[in-house]
């Protein structure tokens, strides 16, 4: 039997970067909205009306980029689950094909708990035993 791979991409070769506009998370994201809320917040109040102008014309600015930023990150997340659900249907299909071409050895699962459905795994592929969870 033969399986056919060619609609599935490696790990390697898969770019969210490119699908996402984000920055990785272990980078230091930046921070500068916040610190424009800290600098506001900690900005001594002056008493003439200049100053007093000047803070309400950068504090509309400031509530206008956390809006924006806001927008953004909703947007980002909104895209993230798209993603997400996409790769979680190219995986039920992956082990549709699995299923119906890997020759099942079946291994006692030890995790397997007395109520759960199956108790037994394939030990080549990792699929459970019960066939309805793989068809499509």
């Amino acid at each position: 039997m033969s399986i056919n791979t060619s609609s599935v991409e490696s790990p390697s070769s898969i770019d969210i970067s490119s699908k996402i506009n984000i920055q990785p998370l272990n980078q230091n994201t930046n921070l500068d909205i916040v610190n424009n809320v800290t600098n506001i917040n900690n900005a001594d109040n002056a008493d003439n009306a200049d100053n007093d102008h000047d803070d309400v014309c950068d504090n509309k600015t400031l509530v206008k980029q956390l809006i924006k930023k806001r927008r953004q990150l909703n947007k980002d997340i909104h895209t993230m689950h798209k993603l997400i659900s996409q790769h979680k249907k190219t995986i039920k299909k992956i082990e549709c094909d699995l299923w119906k071409n890997c020759q099942h050895e079946w291994i006692y699962d030890q995790w397997a708990n007395f109520d759960d459905r199956t108790k037994y795994l394939c030990k080549t592929c990792r699929c459970y035993r019960n066939e309805r969870w793989y068809s499509k």
